[in-house]
């Protein structure tokens, strides 16, 4: 058995085995994390469902779907309640889980540098602290934005320190329930397997409830002429090619200026609207308050704000429209409608409302579906699942779009469409993108993650509560022996 009760020596051997690979200043953050971490009394005492653990057939009380910040901060999140037994499985090579060294082209972070990002509340587990400990404060004080890569660097700590076990190479091909627990079948490196799990979290990101969305004229185009931003594109091959984009959010102009840097002969930008989108409507979406209070509110209130916020494109920062903007082979072309795409020869034509429109590749910043019936995952639970569309007002401009948005409950749990169908989705949890409309910013970004991985594993330790609570009432486990009453009544007559 994987032993993740951490305790305290664990983490003294820890530090000392990585003091090779750390410098001075990192070993001394982790002796005094040790000491914080005790003095907030953990490691806690473990506690879960399943304690008749066989390391053949191993039954897990969490499986986590998904090894990047998202996966890691619910999982440290259900180490702070004691549920040690926890697995966590990613489709990606150890380093590249999440976004940041693959997809994410932006050079820095665009959330600013002082969030607390997945640390918990625990000062010295956040990425200041871990900054500080390296390169001291004078260089935190000089330091803008947060780069890419130091962001990686710091998640592979947070998961080394935690010692949180994450089973890399794992994709996650089916998911089927057999009345006691989940069973998931896995790929790793072409070997399938399965394992057991009384809860499942799907910390799958962005396109975890539905993946990219593809506009129609797409179909009849070969793969190999175009790309989702989402995808792991190689933009050393674009070298010398006309590169298409369609798209003018944040991740289209990070697209872009990657392509340039990387030698493209030119890259154009294509969009719908006639003006570059400048609003940003979430920044209120992370305040404390309003992500404490967002699930509260009534169901005709999130459809209205989300609605709103969720209307049009998300604007591009003023750094990636830097990176693009000294490029005299870059263009952008507003008011564009495509009406369809063809191969003729080896180059990509687009037929638009400007004319045809021809370059080698195409990249698609598109966005991405909510539409749980595209993934394979849930094909098995799809049907029983609830969704916002049974719950929204008739006639709102943007039912359509919310409609398909999971409706799930206080901590992150799927709900049954027909009540008493599936009572097993409450032990199936949302915790990526499609959780917006129900919960709020709380797992989407680096601002909320902390305040939704302690919502998601305190509702996780309270319905492990409910399923052991006839063993709790008949349990000698559940009865501590303080001291020998009849050690303490001798000579007790002789005094009296």
């Amino acid at each position: 058995m994987y032993d993740i009760k951490i305790t305290l020596f664990c983490l003294m051997v820890l530090e000392i085995f990585f003091s090779s690979l750390s410098g001075q200043g990192l070993i001394d953050l982790e002796r005094e994390l040790v000491k914080e971490l005790r003095f907030i009394d953990y490691p806690r005492t473990p506690f879960g469902a399943n304690e008749d653990y066989d390391s053949q057939d191993p039954v897990y009380d969490v499986a986590i779907i998904g090894g990047g910040m998202a996966g890691l901060t619910a999982a440290a999140a259900l180490f702070m309640e004691g549920i040690y037994n926890v697995q966590l499985f990613d489709e990606s090579p150890q380093g590249y889980e999440g976004p940041w060294m693959t997809y994410a082209r932006m050079k820095t972070l665009r959330t600013e540098k002082n969030e607390m990002g997945p640390a918990l509340g625990i000062p010295k587990l956040t990425f200041q602290a871990w900054y500080e400990a390296q390169f001291g404060e004078k260089s935190w004080e000089d330091l803008d934005k947060i780069p890419n890569v130091l962001w990686m660097n710091y998640l592979n700590w947070y998961r080394r320190f935690l010692n949180i076990p994450v089973e890399n190479d794992s994709k996650l091909i089916s998911l089927a329930y057999d009345e006691d627990h989940f069973l998931l079948e896995l790929d790793r490196k072409g070997e399938r397997r399965y394992v057991k799990a009384i809860k499942v979290i799907l910390a799958t990101g962005r396109g975890g409830f539905g993946g990219a969305f593809l506009p129609s004229f797409i179909q009849d185009l070969p793969k190999r002429s175009y790309a989702h931003v989402m995808e792991n594109i190689d933009f050393a091959k674009l070298q010398n090619k006309v590169v298409g984009i369609i798209g003018c959010g944040a991740s289209a102009f990070d697209a872009a200026a990657t392509a340039l840097e990387q030698g493209a002969k030119k890259v154009e930008m294509m969009m719908r609207a006639a003006l570059l989108p400048s609003i940003n409507k979430f920044p209120s979406f992370h305040s404390q308050c309003f992500g404490l209070g967002y699930y509260a509110m009534n169901d005709d209130w999130k459809q209205k704000i989300m609605g709103f916020a969720l209307e049009g494109t998300v604007p591009p920062t003023l750094d990636s429209i830097k990176r693009v903007q000294n490029f005299r082979n870059f263009s952008l072309t507003p008011d564009l409608q495509i009406c369809a795409a063809a191969i003729k020869g080896h180059d990509v034509f687009l037929t638009t409302n400007k004319g045809e429109k021809a370059c080698d590749f195409l990249i698609l910043a598109t966005g991405y579906k909510v539409e749980g019936n595209r993934q394979p995952e849930l094909k098995n639970f799809i049907e029983s699942i609830a969704l916002w569309k049974n719950h929204l007002t008739e006639g709102n401009a943007s039912s359509k779009r919310l409609g398909f948005f999971p409706y799930l409950g206080s901590k992150f749990e799927f709900l049954e469409k027909i009540p008493g169908q599936a009572p097993y989705l409450k032990d199936l949890h949302c915790f990526n993108h499609a959780s917006t409309l129900s919960q709020g910013a709380i797992c989407r970004d680096i601002t909320g993650i902390s305040l939704g991985a302690k919502r998601l594993a305190e509702g996780i330790a309270a319905d492990f509560l409910a399923l052991l609570a006839d063993d709790f009432l008949n349990s000698p486990q559940t009865i501590e022996t303080e001291f020998d009453p009849n050690e303490w009544m001798v000579g007790q007559d002789k005094r009296t």
